[in-house]
């Protein structure tokens, strides 16, 4: 595999990573506000923590996302192959 298509892929993959964290943090939140409705009083998790972990994740990874941004060339997306190619490396 040439050198600019594994930083392509590269960038494809981690740009989910963020993505993910705040997945999990409004799964905490629906937990916790799950466990306020029906009056559970000592929760057997700490989902509120859990979001809140997850959403220090979140704005950490997009902010060094949103830093790496110089470092990325022109991303151009090829409708008849579906795929997204980096040009110039």
């Amino acid at each position: 595999m040439h050198k600019c298509e594994l930083i392509t892929l590269e960038n494809m993959v981690s740009a989910w990573g963020p993505a993910s964290h705040v997945m999990w943090a409004v799964w905490g939140l629906m937990q916790a506000c799950e466990d306020v409705l029906i009056n559970i009083a000592e929760p057997e998790f700490d989902y509120v923590g859990c979001a809140h972990c997850h959403m220090a994740q979140f704005e950490m990874e997009a902010n060094f996302k949103i830093a790496d941004i110089g470092h990325i060339t022109e991303f151009t997306k090829v409708s008849s192959q579906q795929s997204i190619q980096i040009a110039p490396c």
